[in-house]
């Protein structure tokens, strides 16, 4: 309407004025009959042009609309040729940028899921240090909370002084960079892979790390080092042993009658020694390999497998005059795999025996609760202390080394237990 405006003014003055001032040289003329012819020749001026320039008008509001990111009008087509080609033009223009960026936000969208989904944290920056993007991972990893981080710096957003600090190494260096880092608070060990940011012109735009949370890599490369060091420890013991006792027979003590047979008899105990160690080293990794597998489980009466386990070891406890008594009900159940579960079963027993005085009582029980079986072996002796509960569980963790090897431990009992429940989709405390 402004654009027919402006045309209407503009053509009123080339055309009416000029009128009006010819008017003025006829004298005969009076001034109501030269205001009327005015008038007409503006109405005569308005009805011409105004069908010609309200295409032009639509167009150009319409056309505004696109500017402003509204592409859902359309421009109808005018009957003027010139105007109709420069409103189809003007749709297609609008139509095909509408697809445009429907499809850079779908890409957007799915860029963003993607980072969001991946189980590494990944940290964006600018040159000022500014977050450009940081997703719910690294968030996660370092227990930062809160919304609209993007655009805040980093040193408000990541208060971990070793991030900061490799952010600037490759910024200032331009070249990629890799370090491992320990949050001291958690005991987490973060692994940080880092480059330089580029856009799409392979203008530099900042820096890009990916946080690996490495803490179970690191826990089982303590364990494998612990477990060889462990498994190395004792079967020098029992070898250094056998070495010194043949050695001893070889230099004439094999003459001596008595002497000869408490020796062999040692290295009896020790061989024997060595033959449980591997034997359970073994169960170990067969456990190990069937965790991996589907272990066939099937619905057992528990009551009968206690019973059978605390007759294998009635000969064992009766020499210590000790009481083993079933705590379970007849009409109990559970879907298990009876070999293994009588094996752990067997594992608790077997150190319930040997920890525990003479004449004194052992419980073995089982009782359902929200929907679980739970077994257990409960003895009277002398206890645990709390700093030694959270380990043992691990392979060769002992609380009284000497005792237990007194007493014929392996160090691996608990372990296999562990393994056992594990394997069985339980859990053990």
């Amino acid at each position: 309407m402004k654009y027919a405006l402006k045309i209407f003014i503009v053509s009123s003055v080339f055309s009416v004025v000029p009128l009006l001032l010819y008017s003025l040289t006829i004298p005969y003329i009076h001034i109501n009959t030269m205001l009327l012819i005015a008038l007409i020749s503006l109405i005569l001026l308005f009805l011409i042009l105004y069908p010609m320039v309200k295409p032009v008008d639509e167009i150009e509001k319409k056309s505004s609309r696109f500017t402003s990111g509204d592409y859902s009008v359309k421009i109808f087509p005018p009957k003027d040729p010139q105007l109709r080609k420069i409103a189809d033009s003007l749709n297609s223009m609008a139509q095909q940028l509408e697809e445009k960026l429907d499809i850079i936000g779908e890409q957007s969208n799915l860029q963003k899921a993607v980072l969001e989904s991946m189980k590494e944290g990944v940290i964006a920056i600018d040159y000022d240090e500014r977050l450009i993007f940081i997703n719910k991972t690294a968030c996660d990893m370092l227990y930062i909370e809160g919304k609209y981080l993007e655009g805040r710096t980093l040193q408000e957003v990541v208060r971990v002084s070793e991030i900061q600090k490799f952010f600037k190494k490759i910024i200032n260096e331009k070249e990629s960079q890799e370090t491992e880092i320990i949050l001291r608070e958690n005991d987490k060990y973060l692994q940080l892979s880092g480059t330089l940011l580029y856009d799409a012109d392979n203008h530099e735009l900042g820096a890009l790390v990916v946080l690996n949370d490495i803490t179970n890599i690191k826990y089982i490369d303590t364990l494998k080092k612990d477990l060889v060091a462990n498994v190395s420890h004792e079967l020098k013991t029992p070898i250094t042993t056998i070495k010194g006792f043949i050695e001893t027979l070889r230099e004439g003590a094999i003459n001596e009658p008595t002497n000869a047979v408490r020796f062999l008899d040692i290295i009896s105990k020790h061989i024997e020694r060595l033959n449980l160690i591997i034997d359970d080293l073994l169960t170990l990794s067969k456990l190990e390999q069937k965790s991996e597998e589907a272990v066939e489980l099937k619905d057992e009466q528990i009551k009968p497998l206690l019973e059978s386990v605390r007759e294998d070891y009635e000969q064992i406890y009766s020499k210590k005059k000790i009481t083993v008594d079933i705590n379970c009900d007849e009409k109990l159940m559970a879907r298990i795999n009876r070999h293994l579960i009588e094996q752990a079963i067997s594992n608790l027993l077997d150190n319930a025996i040997k920890y525990s005085d003479k004449k004194t009582r052992i419980e073995i029980g089982a009782y359902e609760e929200n929907g679980q079986i739970c077994i257990y072996v409960e003895d009277e002796g002398y206890g645990i202390s709390e700093e030694h509960i959270p380990r043992l569980f691990e392979r060769f963790y002992r609380i009284d080394k000497g005792r237990s090897r007194d007493e014929g431990g392996t160090g691996l009992g608990l372990a296999i237990v562990k393994h056992i429940v594990n394997v069985c989709g339980g859990k053990v405390d």
